[in-house]
Formats: C-alpha cells, sequence, structure tokens
C-alpha cells in the first residue's frame, strides 16, 4: 500500500495542499490498486484480468468432437461440440474522504491522507471478496450441496466428514479432476473457526481440523467475517442502502482455488479518471476514489444457469 508522504511540501496553505492531493493518486494509483488487491484475503485466490470495457466475457467449449477405435479416413463429429459464452457487466464502486484546510503542515496531512487512504483500501478490498463469495454462493452445481448434520462447533460435529464430502462431491461430478494436485478452498464463517481449530482425537491422534485435511490434500482455510462499515458498526457494505455485507450467511463453500472456476476483472476507465479532487468552499479538498471490480464463474456442463461442479456448498454451518 502506497504511503502518505507530504514531508517534500513543506508548510501548507490551500493552494499548495491542492495541488499536492490532485498529483498524489495520479502518481500512486498502480501501487495503491495492487495494494488493496493484497489486502483482500481472497484477493490472490483467482486470477484479475484489466479489462478494456466495463463487461467480463468468458467463453467455453460445450460438448467435444472426439471418437475413439475409428479408420483413419473417419471424419470426427464436428456438429458434437460448440462455443458458449457468458458475460457480466461491471458496475462502479465508490469512496470520498476530505482533507480540511486545518491541515497546514505536513504531518497533519499526512495522517488524514494514510486514513483515507487506509480506510478506502479496506472498503474497496471488502467489496472484493464480497463479490467472490457471492459469486460463489451463485454458481455451485445442483448436485454440489449438502447440509451439515450439526453445527460445526457442536460437540457431535464431523466437520473433517462434510468437508470430505464436498471434495468428493467435486471430482466425482467434475470429471478428470485430479485432487492429489488441484487446490482446494474453504470459505467458512469466522464463528464456526473452533469447529477446524479445536484440538480433538482423529484417528486415536489429537490434532484439528485443518491439519487432518492439509495431510491429505493441498487445501486452504479462510475464515469469513462480514465487514462493519456502519458508524455504529453495522455489517453493511454500502452505507446509504444499508445492504447487507454478509455474503457467506451461514453456510461454507468449497472450491478449487484457480482460472478453471473463476475469474476477476478490474476495469480502470477509458477515459475515465480514476480518482479526483475537489475543492470544497471554505473546508477543504475532497477526494473521490472509483473503482472497478467484478467477477464470474467458469460455467461447467451447464449452460442454462452456468453453474459448476468445481465449487459446493455446505449448509447451515452456524447458525
Amino acid at each position: 500500500m502506497t504511503s502518505a508522504n507530504a514531508d517534500k511540501m513543506g508548510s501548507m496553505n490551500i493552494g499548495n495542499l491542492g495541488t499536492f492531493l490532485r498529483g498524489y493518486f495520479e502518481k500512486n494509483r498502480t501501487v495503491y490498486e495492487m495494494g488493496v488487491q493484497k489486502m483482500g484475503f481472497l484477493g490472490g485466490v483467482f486470477p484479475t484480468r484489466t479489462l478494456s470495457i466495463p463487461k467480463i466475457e468468458l467463453r467455453w467449449q460445450a460438448g467435444v468432437a472426439g471418437r475413439m477405435n475409428v479408420a483413419l479416413d473417419a471424419p470426427v463429429e464436428d456438429s458434437r461440440w460448440e462455443m458458449k459464452e457468458t458475460s457480466k457487466e461491471l458496475t462502479w464502486d465508490k469512496f470520498a474522504f476530505t482533507i480540511t484546510d486545518s491541515a497546514t503542515d505536513a504531518i497533519a496531512v499526512n495522517n488524514m491522507l494514510r486514513t483515507g487512504i487506509k480506510n478506502s483500501a479496506n472498503y474497496f478490498a471488502a467489496l472484493r471478496d464480497y463479490r467472490i463469495i457471492t459469486e460463489l454462493m451463485a454458481k455451485n452445481n445442483s448436485n454440489c450441496t449438502h447440509n451439515a448434520d450439526v453445527v460445526w462447533t457442536d460437540s457431535a460435529a464431523q466437520v473433517e466428514e462434510d468437508i470430505i464430502q464436498a471434495i468428493q462431491g467435486i471430482v466425482q461430478y467434475s470429471g478428470g479432476l485430479n485432487p492429489e494436485t488441484a487446490s482446494f478452498g474453504v470459505i467458512y464463517p469466522a464463528k464456526a473457526m473452533m469447529g477446524l481449530d479445536a484440538l480433538g482425537l482423529i484417528g486415536n491422534v489429537q490434532m484439528t481440523v485443518k491439519e487432518y485435511l492439509k495431510k491429505t490434500w493441498k487445501i486452504n482455510f479462510y475464515p469469513y467475517s462480514p465487514a462493519k462499515f456502519g458508524s455504529d458498526g453495522a455489517e453493511v457494505v454500502d452505507v446509504k442502502n444499508d445492504t447487507s455485507s454478509d455474503a457467506l450467511g451461514t453456510n461454507a463453500v468449497v472450491f478449487v482455488e484457480g482460472g478453471d472456476t473463476l475469474e476477476c476483472g478490474q476495469y480502470y476507465g477509458n477515459g475515465i479518471k480514476m480518482s479526483e479532487t475537489t475543492r470544497i468552499h471554505d473546508v477543504g479538498y475532497k477526494t473521490t476514489l472509483r473503482h472497478s471490480f467484478g467477477c464470474l464463474a467458469k460455467p461447467l456442463y451447464d449452460d442454462v444457469t452456468f453453474t459448476t461442479p468445481l465449487i459446493y456448498e455446505i449448509g447451515n454451518v452456524t447458525t
């Protein structure tokens, strides 16, 4: 993440404060965006492409033209496959902060700017995670779901069996996936952490569920806590519309990490300024940051609802 550094500006007045702020994000926007991506706890799980238009488009081949045990001059079945496509339009996110005229020295500017950078980056990073989880939850194949018998923090819970059943479903319905080489991810509510991190006896050996599962597969765990952007600590991701930031609910999702499952896209605007700083009369300078990010699951065997068996949902892991 970029750091705020107005030390070289000397003493501040209203004029050079505006000059510094306008130039800051123009020079540091790329570094800022990299910081946003790293701050999201799912930032490195799926690939992110830079888009030339505010739209993610995916194309895939449905069916195959392969035949076996045929004569040398036998034709392939060209009519048995076709190209399919799905897409999603990206929208805009915005975050604004103000540095007041009272910031007349470098220390005050640095403090206000640092706070604005941190808060805006936290917000955009949380939106990225929110959108990724929302897409994962919407695109699991209908065969790839079951409900936990009891919540994962219950003493009778069989957390490892729930996750193993999910991995088995992914392998069974995806066709051809090698679970020994695939990288799996598990996103689950943070209040279920005790079910995965508490020591217990598994096969007469004291270990956690995480330790047990990692002995068998390459698997990463992501405890999820909804962002609290309400001024009173409410779990909202849009402060005007009070949109809930809880994309997961009481469920967990198991998935194959990487671009075969989901792709993300970032649009930087064609002729659109990603940051603007304007003067508020008799108050200070308001900086607005723009952000356009979206994600789309890659369908597999489904060109109707565009789902994939590389995503598996486990319901009712918490209350």
